[in-house]
């Protein structure tokens, strides 16, 4: 998130880890010219390895959330 966060407001940040071991990150931020500066992020060294940063058309699928009346019913 702090590395997120470096370019600009993160409105959603979900962590994933592919079968090969491959971290990654898919970040949604609350403004479009956030997106440039998270480009140009590509290929800066975090925690001694080069990040991949790219950008995606796809929405990120998030897990829906409970209303408060709906987590009551449940109780």
């Amino acid at each position: 998130m702090e590395l997120a966060a470096k370019a600009g407001e993160v409105r959603y940040l979900r962590l994933g880890l592919e079968s090969g071991g491959t971290k990654n990150a898919l970040v949604e931020y609350s403004e479009q010219p956030f997106i440039i500066s998270a480009l140009k992020m590509h290929h800066q060294e975090f925690m001694g390895r080069h990040i991949k940063v790219n950008h995606s058309t796809t929405a990120i699928i998030k897990p829906q959330t409970k209303s408060n009346e709906a987590a009551q019913r449940r109780n």
